[in-house]
């Protein structure tokens, strides 16, 4: 079984392939790509997808077209457009969705589901050490005690 978590669903697909789109509110994610890039050591391009000015920033994320670049120009039109490419392949049952509230208020839950959908069945020890693992808190621990 191949598994493939990604935001775009462009390329080769493969149906024996499960693939894990998680969706979230898109002003969201515009502002956490904001604090992202801040904290980034060197953000290179992404630099310019969030100008210092945050009207300046805003704005484009909301007239920024859609390009084929091969890039996620990160617009809410890119936004858009990957959603809709993945609901557009929902109907082949490998394209299973998940929402970051969700995963925020019922980790548990979530995690649970997405162990089904891969056919993994996680003992209490595993499903408390992925619990653990893969909390928001911990994950920003992980980050800031990066050297990277």
């Amino acid at each position: 079984m191949q598994f493939r978590a990604m935001g775009r669903l462009d390329g080769k697909r493969d149906q024996k392939t499960i693939y894990i789109v998680v969706y979230r509110h898109p002003v969201d994610a515009h502002f956490s790509l904001r604090s992202h890039v801040k904290n980034m050591k060197d953000p290179g391009l992404m630099k310019a997808m969030v100008p210092d000015d945050i009207q300046e920033g805003f704005q484009r994320f909301l007239d920024g077209t859609l390009t084929n670049t091969g890039l996620d120009d990160f617009t809410i039109s890119s936004i858009i457009h990957h959603y809709q490419q993945a609901r557009a392949r929902e109907k082949k049952g490998n394209v299973h969705f998940f929402h970051y509230a969700d995963l925020s208020q019922d980790l548990s839950g979530q995690i649970s589901l997405l162990a089904d959908i891969m056919k993994f069945d996680p003992t209490p020890g595993i499903l408390d050490a992925l619990m653990e693992t893969n909390t928001f808190a911990n994950m920003r621990k992980v980050v800031e005690t990066s050297e990277t």
